[in-house]
């Protein structure tokens, strides 16, 4: 690219792109760094030239940039149809076959086989809560509605996953709701407890059940978890920790959500983190790694427990008029 086009570039950027994560009067000097183009795991860079992305786009980036073929069938979709919704009784092949495929991924003793699929995993997250207290509501279990999430976690930036986040940065002006009650993360090279393995004895997973009790387990409605922690420090638990955690909320009746966002496909050499671990959630979020950079999806995973009970459930939605096209 010309000097003269990058300046040109650089000076619009700076004239209309906000950038999250930046100090934006040091941006107002330095300018942005352009990026025009990848292949595999290199970028190229407006200035000339080839590094390796290191971020994987922002944790996204499972199978590299520039795959013709999957840009192809990106585009053969789109020219036949360019989006509808799963909405009341409405469907559509894609959806279908990608539900079809994630469910055949996941091992067979851990089966996740109902998906509601979003734009990404905030919003994905979102749908887990509601799902968790529409769940225990179903049961009967109406106060069920506290979300417990660990420290230094990341779940998301909207309303509800901005709550489960933890990070001090992301509450500087905002206050999390009070249904979200934060615990105790297994970060062993800084251990809250000034315990080192295997003498520890796993404080940080007692805290969470130690925190479940305090806040009364009839209140609480799900633990919610990455495996892999990732935007709170790529922070990898130890082996056992998990196991110990599907025991406590199981011990509670909390239901277990795993957020693997950022950890998931494949990242951590299985198809779900969770696969490491030996265990099943009860609930899963997947996003980024998902649709690999080229399209924005997250997708909700239940077991077939959360799927029965909720089929039995009655949200009111048939007292909604709702007016479609005659057509449809």
């Amino acid at each position: 690219m010309l000097r003269n086009d990058l300046d040109a570039l650089c000076d619009l950027d700076r004239a209309h792109l906000i950038h999250p994560i930046t100090e934006l009067r040091v941006h107002e000097v330095k300018g942005p760094r352009v990026i025009v183009g990848g292949k595999g795991i290199r970028l190229e860079t407006a200035a000339g030239d080839s590094v390796i992305d290191g971020f994987s786009g922002l944790f996204n980036i499972n199978v590299g940039h520039g795959r013709t073929e999957i840009a192809d069938a990106v585009a053969e979709q789109m020219r036949r149809m360019a989006y509808y919704p799963s909405f009341w009784d409405f469907s559509n092949e894609p959806a279908i076959r990608l539900g079809e495929r994630l469910a055949a991924l996941f091992p067979a003793d851990r089966e996740l086989d109902h998906f509601l699929f979003t734009s990404g995993g905030s919003d994905a997250n979102e749908t887990n809560f509601r799902i968790a207290r529409l769940y225990h509501a179903v049961r009967g279990d109406h106060e069920r509605k506290k979300v417990l999430s660990r420290r230094w976690s990341y779940h998301g930036i909207t309303r509800a996953a901005g709550s489960a986040t933890t990070l001090p940065a992301y509450h500087a002006f905002y206050e999390p709701e009070p249904t979200f009650v934060p615990t105790s993360m297994p970060y062993c090279f800084r251990c809250e407890f000034k315990k080192d393995l295997p003498d520890c004895e796993f404080l940080c997973a007692d805290d969470v059940e130690e925190v479940i009790q305090r806040e009364g387990a009839a209140t609480v409605a799900a633990v919610i978890a990455e495996p892999v922690q990732g935007t709170g420090g790529i922070l990898v638990p130890p082996p056992e920790y998990f196991g110990r955690l599907r025991e406590i909320c199981d011990r509670h009746g909390v239901l277990l959500i795993l957020d693997e966002v950022m950890c998931g496909m494949g990242r951590t050499g299985s198809r779900y983190a969770c696969e490491q671990d030996g265990i099943a959630p009860d609930i899963l979020t997947c996003a980024k790694g998902l649709g690999g950079g080229y399209q924005p999806i997250g997708a909700v995973l239940i077991s077939p427990k959360l799927a029965e009970k909720l089929t039995e459930s009655d949200p009111g939605f048939s007292d909604i008029r709702v007016v479609l096209p005659r057509a449809l």
